[in-house]
């Protein structure tokens, strides 16, 4: 199972280069960090995994909330 995984994981990497308009433009680095981080992130715990990925959605919903905050209280001085 998990050597069906990577293969497929390569495989739609693969295949998005192939597709892309500008192949001599795709940064490695930015391509080969995001596959290690994948493996790395499949590789853990799923409680830990679940950990991971809610402190990834709280700085979302605190940045969206210091967005609206900061216009809110521009619109009110403005």
């Amino acid at each position: 199972m998990v050597i069906r995984s990577m293969a497929g994981l390569f495989a739609f990497t693969l295949i998005a280069w192939v597709i892309s308009e500008n192949r001599r433009k795709v940064d490695l680095r930015v391509v080969a960090t995001g596959l290690v981080l994948q493996v790395f992130m499949g590789t853990m715990k799923p409680g830990r995994r679940d950990d991971i990925v809610g402190l990834g959605f709280r700085s979302i919903v605190a940045g969206t909330l210091s967005t609206c905050m900061t216009g809110a209280v521009v619109g009110i001085m403005g």
